[in-house]
């Protein structure tokens, strides 16, 4: 199977594929944490599951609009190789490109 047929099949996810290598990333990972543990003991468990569900769906959704991101660019990419595919067979002058 090609890697398109992957993608397009579902059976590559970007999600589970790209590790984040950024200190940034670690960065607001520890910054969240941080706020997360202030938060609990000033809140009721009530209030701190629904943040925590909060956090949760925040997360899902920049999965979502991330996938769809990778969706978008990996179409672009498509589409510009067929088109200088097609300005490259423009240019040929006897089967090559000399």
């Amino acid at each position: 199977m090609s890697v398109i047929e992957a993608i397009f099949t579902g059976q590559v996810d970007p999600l589970e594929q790209v590790v984040t290598a950024s200190p940034k990333v670690g960065e607001m990972e520890k910054s969240i944490d941080s706020v997360m543990n202030e938060l609990e003991p000033r809140i009721g468990m009530k209030e701190m599951d629904m943040l925590t569900e909060l956090h949760d769906l925040i997360l899902r959704e920049a999965g979502v609009i991330g996938a769809e991101y990778f969706r978008y660019g990996l179409s672009l990419g498509i589409e510009q190789l067929k088109e200088s595919k097609e300005v490259l067979g423009y240019f040929k002058i006897d089967g090559s490109l000399e």
